[in-house]
């Protein structure tokens, strides 16, 4: 039995060659994980398939050249099968059998029946049996049946099995037997071998495992093409290690810093330690709420000299207090050492100890760049800079630090008074001299913190911090017996238990801790079906020109193209103005680049080994002096110019086909950077140019994926309006990327003036980049070299711009009936080579721009238009009949669904998007069973593991497109609610019946309505601040004319969204000028989920726990009304932690909660006769059975009387002799709020909700029910 839920066999780790086929059972009713399955791991050399026909779940039946193979598992006899199969699993099997009979081949069953048929035998079978089980049942008999009449064996007990000792199969604490069989056919008997039944010592399982051996004869084993290959160094050949090119490499290598290093590195050596300067400095945030956005104050005093100064900035306290000490720098002698007393531990920690690896990776961060500003001037100045702390609330102050303090707390409240410092850039920062005949001190730190430096923050609450250590205490039974736990569950949940207390402090990680996820959740690659060689030969052919070229395209062209690349010169001088192509990369070029590379450190690595992480250690003035020598040399290190190909398989597609394997490249990480730098370039130009036509969306910066959706969307809008069919054709180009045509992009870029040194080495880059196809095993070997004479490079950073570039001149014509936004006429939208074209409905409709598309454009550009997959589309009205496109003689298909840019249009419905949210909706649920699985690693979900996995991995498709798809359909909205609020609900541990406000303010998610719709404002903010010759900023114009004329649109949906909240939240476009009036209508939307969350839970009564979070005459604020609740994580055991949010979260089995629902044969009983089970005195509710019952056990009272010592201990101001009335309720929300108690309470919770389980529930003799 696999107990693997469909599809997660792909998940597993299998030995090297082996490929795994699963039957498992369909996920259960709220997609909990299902029971029972089957699974077969067979070797890559056996030639088998699977008989589709008679598998089912927990039944596979393999065929291979000889024999057939029926792998089972039939539940017990009173087991119930309803869940997952229509048939009863005896008559699948029965079905199976039948089916195998009829064909000319012997074959097997093996598996668990649960069928004991003691010793007897087939009647037929001259093998005789001797069993040690002695009890024969009605499924064994049923068994033996079926031997009878398909004339089957027996061969567990006979003497071809050789086991040693006893020959038992399940081992269970009731006793052991023998139901797990091998059964082979009258044909297959003489092959039999010999079968071995054994109880594997150790191993989690209470069945034994059976192994049937069969003849040689009966397994075909295939010769599987093994291609060897080429080792590494084989394949790149010798190096000259002795050139230039190659020394210049190894000494960029060579000056890879660690994070001590690269300190010392920035800041330079030190000069003057003598005649310091004191001075001070602090900082404090506004506190006035008038302020559209946060101020900081700060405030620099330089002790006995007198000197002070305030400023503000506009930022936060981190920005503020580099601010300051940026000014106080500048105000500072450099040539005297300088002592800084501040409370700012964080930052003086990030500059003492961080600073060298943030400057190593370009300054990424929100405060990058003021960071960078403050190191340089720190490093500028020859003498030692020093920090010392003192505490913010330090009374015991000298007059100075007193004085700082003071001055920021009282500026605070009145910031408008206070200066503003300007921003400087680092063009404006001062160059300091060395004073003469100064000397490098060695050894002597520039910058550095005093011995005495510590954290002067109180010491945070135990568990307050999330990230902290935790460690989980181990299930009470885990020192079972394994011989007494049924399918060992002991040794299981002990492996679970261990991988939990990994997962939880690995969260701490990001980066370790997904890929610990990935590693127990991803699928994992199985071995190719296909050869490395094959794949060669596919790859080589489709990443170069056919032999004979197609018809259609313009082969005197195509030749004129190929002689111009030939004879272009090597060398070209750069003529553009700024000399975009032939000025020197400089190191902030280098720091821009490593930015955005900086959440790419883990990358794939090239054939050279090297990551983007091992680069970002490199300072960027030494990859600068690499890059250039590059360029000017026209060369490149030889390890760079092979590139490997790996061959993933497509989705769904055979894997014997090697044609169905997806090209995956992966150059060395230093090309790839290289080639980034080259495409910040080409952008500037192509920008500076105005190459790119507006309806190209793909890879330009301050451009969305989501704007063609957007754009479509509101000429479906403005059709609508008028009444108009628009056809929409989505046009497919094969291949577009591959089979780009070099000699053509070379002359385009040309002709286009992108000429020059930079250019020359990306031509260079081409011309010489070889492949090699391999492998992901460990010892990876490589096929021969190939190069590319088609197509732009895979996998390289500038590929994306240059095709966009060679599209740039595609412009199919305009018409009369095309669709016209805001007085501009639109009549295509791109995203890369995703294309849509569109015109209103006519006779001959779009025959003019599919004839441009196919006979033009693609024909002088060498690219092929997929008819195959070109689809159309007409939304409005519909004609009496559908147009008929054509295109080269082959028709076009009209769909009514059809996916674009990510977005699932369709045309049949009012709502265009309804099946985008069912798409959308079923990848949400998929996500949502990562939970469920998790279960299988960890035993429980750890809410805050939970939580994260939910934002990777169900949120990204509960809020896809929501800024072009608003939620004015209700019915469609519900879908993606209802996957929230289950993975919301497996989470916290919680019920259906649960209030659905808990999930939010307990889990720190918000409702996806209000998320949704927030951040389509986000993207009303963006659209406005898009420049007005913007398509996207058309569109959107227009739709505020339609708005305005009370017709359907995007902006009219908006509205009705914000005005159909729970708190409606008015939004009247005409009112919006800036980006800040949008922010404040996102606060109220914010404002107005935290209201209806905190009014639910306030006016119910069955959450009286969570009653008085906020004090009396407060306004509900998003963040403390929806917040991750600490107790979820402070809680390390995990039945206590379940216990306690049902608790809180009303969701246990009091009588308070259970009897206030209507139940089959039970009506709703008023609350006050809902008595407590154990007294029949008081309502059982939470106050009752926590602080006043006295039926309970002693243990009980013992532990209450412990709890409430503890309590007293933390809170002695609290009134603990007072357990009952609205004191008693205050108290109990205490324990359930102050972090020193909850583990206690919890674990209180527990023991009292698990002593009340244990005795049936008290029902009112007055009302209706059973008692």
């Amino acid at each position: 039995i696999t107990f693997l839920a469909q599809e997660q066999e792909e998940t597993l780790t299998l030995p090297h060659g082996y490929k795994i086929f699963a039957q498992s059972r369909a996920w259960l009713p709220g997609n909990r994980l299902p029971g029972g399955g089957v699974a077969a791991i067979i070797s890559d050399r056996v030639k088998f398939s699977i008989c589709e026909a008679i598998s089912h779940p927990d039944i596979i039946t393999i065929e291979l050249e000889k024999v057939f193979i029926i792998c089972a598992y039939i539940v017990p006899e009173n087991s119930y099968w309803g869940n997952w199969s229509v048939v009863d699993p005896k008559l699948r099997l029965a079905e199976a059998i039948d089916y195998c009979c009829t064909r000319e081949k012997g074959y097997v069953v093996l598996g668990d029946l649960n069928s004991r048929t003691a010793s007897h035998q087939a009647a037929h079978s001259h093998l005789e049996r001797r069993s040690p089980d002695l009890v024969c049942s009605s499924r064994g008999n049923w068994l033996l049946d079926i031997c009878d009449e398909y004339m089957l064996h027996i061969i567990n007990g006979t003497c071809l099995e050789h086991s040693t000792g006893e020959r038992w199969t399940s081992y269970q604490p009731n006793g052991n037997s023998v139901v797990d069989y091998a059964i082979a056919s009258e044909e297959l008997l003489p092959s039999v071998d010999r079968l071995l039944v054994e109880k594997i010592p150790g191993f989690r399982d209470d069945h034994a495992s059976i192994h049937l051996v069969l003849g040689r004869d009966i397994l075909q084993m295939t010769e599987v093409q093994t291609y060897n290959g080429r080792s590494l160094t084989d394949l790149l050949g010798a190096i000259d290690y002795s050139s230039p090119m190659e020394q210049i490499l190894h000494s960029t290598i060579q000056a890879a810093l660690s994070d001590t290093e690269a300190t010392t590195y920035l800041y330079g050596p030190t000069y003057v330690t003598e005649n310091p300067v004191q001075a001070y400095l602090a900082a404090a945030d506004s506190v006035t709420t008038q302020a559209d956005e946060p101020y900081t104050v700060f405030a620099v005093n330089w002790g006995s000299r007198g000197r002070s100064l305030v400023r503000k900035i506009n930022g936060t306290l981190q920005r503020g207090y580099i601010m300051g000490l940026v000014a106080l720098v500048l105000n500072t002698d450099p040539t005297r050492p300088l002592i800084v007393y501040t409370c700012a531990s964080a930052l003086v920690t990030t500059l003492v100890e961080h600073a060298g690896r943030i400057s190593l990776r370009g300054w990424p961060g929100m405060d990058g760049d003021l960071l960078r500003i403050v190191c340089t001037l720190l490093a500028r100045r020859p003498s030692t800079t020093e920090f010392r702390m003192f505490e913010q609330n330090n009374k015991a102050a000298n007059h100075e630090i007193s004085w700082v303090l003071k001055t920021v707390h009282d500026a605070s409240r009145v910031h408008e008074t206070v200066t503003t410092m300007e921003m400087l850039s680092m063009e404006e920062l001062p160059e300091w001299e060395v004073p003469t005949m100064a000397t490098p001190i060695e050894g002597q730190p520039k910058i550095f913190k005093n011995r005495a430096f510590k954290k002067t923050l109180k010491r945070p609450l135990a568990g307050t911090d999330v990230n902290a250590q935790v460690n989980i205490e181990p299930p009470q039974d885990l020192e079972l017996d394994n011989r007494l736990a049924h399918r060992g569950r002991a040794a299981m949940r002990k492996l679970m238990w261990r991988n939990l207390q990994k997962a939880v402090n690995l969260a701490a990680e990001p980066k370790e801790y997904w890929k610990f996820l990935k590693e127990k959740l991803n699928r994992k690659q199985r071995g190719q079906a296909v050869s490395m060689q094959d794949l060669r030969n596919v790859f080589d052919a489709r990443m170069n020109p056919p032999m004979d070229l197609p018809e259609h395209f313009d082969v005197e062209k195509f030749q004129l193209d190929k002689n111009w690349a030939a004879n272009a010169p090597q060398a070209n001088v750069d003529e553009s103005h700024n000399q975009y192509f032939a000025r020197p990369v400089s190191s902030e070029e280098i720091d821009r680049a490593k930015r955005h590379l900086s959440s790419h450190t883990g990358s794939a690595k090239g054939v050279d080994g090297i990551q983007y992480s091992q680069i970002m250690q490199i300072p960027s003035d030494q990859l600068a002096k690499l890059f250039n020598f590059c360029i000017s040399t026209r060369d490149a290190p030889k390890v760079w110019l092979t590139t490997k190909l790996v061959g993933i398989l497509k989705q769904g597609k055979a894997a014997s086909d090697p044609e169905n394997y997806r090209l995956i490249a992966l150059e060395c990480c230093f090309l790839k950077m290289m080639t980034l730098l080259v495409a910040q370039r080409f952008r500037d130009w192509v920008k500076d140019m105005n190459i790119l036509p507006e309806a190209q969306n793909g890879f330009r910066e301050g451009f969305r994926t989501s704007n063609c959706a957007f754009v479509l969307r509101c000429a479906i809008d403005r059709a609508r309006s008028q009444n108009r069919s628009l056809l929409v054709t989505f046009i497919d180009l094969e291949n577009a990327f591959p089979s780009t045509n070099l000699p053509t992009l070379w002359k385009k870029l040309a002709d286009a003036g992108a000429k020059g040194p930079l250019m020359d080495w990306v031509r260079m880059i081409y011309e010489c980049m070889q492949y090699s196809v391999t492998t992901n095993s460990r010892n990876q070997r490589f096929t021969d070299l190939f190069q590319s004479l088609w197509g732009i490079l895979a996998g390289d950073s500038l590929s994306p711009d240059l095709f966009t570039f060679y599209a740039a001149d595609c412009d199919p014509p305009k018409q009369e009936n095309d669709v016209v936004l805001f007085q501009v006429v639109i009549t295509y939208l791109l995203l890369a080579d995703d294309m849509a074209m569109m015109e209103y409905l006519r006779e001959g409709a779009m025959k003019e721009k599919l004839g441009y598309m196919a006979n033009i454009w693609c024909r002088e550009n060498f690219l092929k238009l997929n008819v195959a997959k070109t689809k159309f589309m007409i939304f409005g009205p519909l004609p009496a009949s559908l147009p008929i496109l054509m295109v080269n003689g082959s028709s076009i298909d009209a769909v009514s669904i059809f996916k674009y840019v990510g977005f699932y249009f369709q045309s049949t419905k009012r709502n265009i998007f309804a099946e985008h949210y069912v798409k959308k909706s079923n990848l949400a649920a998929a996500g949502n069973r990562s939970f469920y699985m998790l279960e299988s690693i960890f035993g429980t979900l750890w809410p805050k593991l939970g939580v994260q996995l939910y934002m990777a991995r169900v949120d990204p498709h509960l809020i896809h497109g929501c800024e072009v798809v608003l939620d004015v359909d209700s019915s469609s909205l519900l879908l993606l609610e209802k996957i929230q609020l289950e993975g919301l609900r497996r989470i916290l541990g919680l019920g259906p019946r649960c209030m659905r406000a808990v999930l939010f303010t307990e889990s720190g998610i918000m409702p996806i309505a209000y998320r949704r719709v927030i951040l389509a404002l986000r993207y009303v903010a963006y659209l406005w601040e898009s420049p007005i010759h913007r398509l996207v900023r058309i569109a959107f114009e227009d739709s505020k004319r339609l708005l305005q004329d009370n017709k359907p649109c995007w902006l009219g949906d908006l509205t009705r969204v914000l005005r159909e909240l729970p708190h409606p939240v008015e939004f009247a476009i005409g009112d919006v000028t800036n980006r800040a009036e949008i922010e404040k209508i996102i606060k109220k939307v914010e404002q107005s989920c935290a209201l209806s969350l905190h009014t639910e839970i306030e006016n119910s009564d069955r959450v009286p726990l969570l009653h008085g979070r906020m004090r009396e005459g407060d306004t509900p604020c998003l963040h403390t009304v929806v917040k991750f609740r600490l107790y979820l994580h402070r809680v390390v055991v995990p039945a206590h932690r379940l216990a306690l949010t049902r608790f809180i979260c009303s969701a246990h089995g009091l009588a308070v909660e259970r009897l206030r629902h209507t139940e089959r044969h039970q009506d709703k009983i008023p609350r006050e006769f809902r008595l407590c089970r154990l007294c029949k005195c008081s309502v059982e509710d939470e106050q009752h059975v926590i602080f006043l019952c006295d039926a309970v056990s002693d243990d009980l009272v013992q532990r209450r009387a412990a709890l409430i010592v503890l309590a007293k201990q933390i809170r002695p101001k609290s009134r603990w002799d007072l357990l009952d009335g609205s004191n008693g309720w205050n108290l109990l929300r205490l324990l359930c709020r102050v972090d020193e108690i909850v583990p206690a309470f919890a674990a209180h919770v527990y023991h009292t909700l698990k002593e009340f389980a244990q005795v049936d529930m008290f029902r009112h003799p007055d009302f209706k029910g059973l008692q």
